[in-house]
């Protein structure tokens, strides 16, 4: 599953426009390192409002330039959104394939 599946999507009839609405697992759930646009998307950026932040140099944070492509690191992103980083006992769950929903009772 990737984290954009994990993210709400909602549409916003008047404006036609989609609104993604990212939750702290999707942000965690992106790893270390993501691209412009879904930077942008959980800043709450269009894809060519984030574009033109990074041009002007005002995207709030880092974006590190490797060849033809832009990095951004998300762990900058989680500390603007005041997002602490996933606990270590929920990465080894991600990472065994372990993780999934958290029991309520019953059965």
């Amino acid at each position: 599953m990737t984290a954009r599946t994990v993210a709400q999507v909602s549409s916003e009839k008047a404006t036609g426009a989609m609104t993604i609405s990212w939750s702290e697992e999707a942000i965690h759930g992106l790893g270390v390192r993501t691209d412009v646009p879904t930077a942008g998307s959980i800043l709450g950026l269009s894809r060519t409002q984030a574009y033109e932040a990074v041009k002007a140099g005002r995207f709030p944070v880092p974006v590190i330039p490797v060849g033809r492509r832009l990095i951004v690191p998300v762990a900058p992103i989680r500390q603007l959104l005041g997002i602490g980083a996933p606990h270590k006992a929920d990465l080894i769950d991600v990472l065994e394939g372990t993780a999934g929903p958290t029991d309520t009772g019953g059965t």
